[in-house]
């Protein structure tokens, strides 16, 4: 007998505050949000709460990590983050943007035409081999994202910045998406 998904209610903007401003602060990273008053954004239904936290968790490492400060380096002087989150038509759009180092062009060619999927979004893809990291996190939230029907892409100018945009949608639309998605 197949066990129904329980479905929960987060606030997304919530989990945004949890995660990124009080997490950088520490190491000199200044955080800016621009979250979107909306009950949308802050009534989401999700099957899965922890897997979406993971997401924006692994989003948050990869701008620490790669972009503005590690245990190996100091913070880049100025280091920013912008997290931002917004209704586009039917869609719920977060975006991450940081003033890093920013990733080369091949990162963000398309490996798979029917999905659009890019490079930095698989597990093989990595730009710091040489330090201690599995490459998980982007291919994570690529699925992650997907499960709930949306897609997550990545801009980047190398030595400049990276902006990782997820695109949900809204949850009207999504009926029945849970059971699609996972098999």
């Amino acid at each position: 007998v197949e066990e129904p998904l329980k479905l929960e209610r987060i606030n997304l903007n919530e989990m945004i505050r949890e995660l990124f401003p009080e997490a950088l602060k520490h190491v000199g990273i200044n955080i800016e949000t621009d979250l979107a008053n909306d009950d949308r954004i802050e009534n989401f239904p999700t099957y899965f709460k922890d897997m979406l936290w993971l997401c924006f968790a692994n989003l948050k490492q990869n701008a620490r990590k790669h972009g503005l400060a590690d245990k190996f380096r100091p913070v880049k002087k100025g280091a920013e983050l912008k997290v931002t989150s917004a209704i586009e038509g039917d869609y719920i759009v977060i975006s991450v943007r940081d003033n890093g180092q920013g990733m080369p062009e091949e990162a963000l060619e398309a490996v798979d035409a029917k999905t659009g999927k890019q490079r930095v979004f698989t597990a093989e893809y990595s730009t710091r081999k040489h330090l201690p990291s599995h490459g998980l996190g982007l291919a994570l939230c690529w699925d992650i994202v997907r499960i709930h029907g949306g897609t997550i892409t990545a801009e980047s100018e190398l030595g400049r910045h990276t902006t990782f945009t997820i695109r949900l949608p809204i949850a009207a639309q999504r009926q029945g998406w849970h059971r699609r998605n996972l098999l």
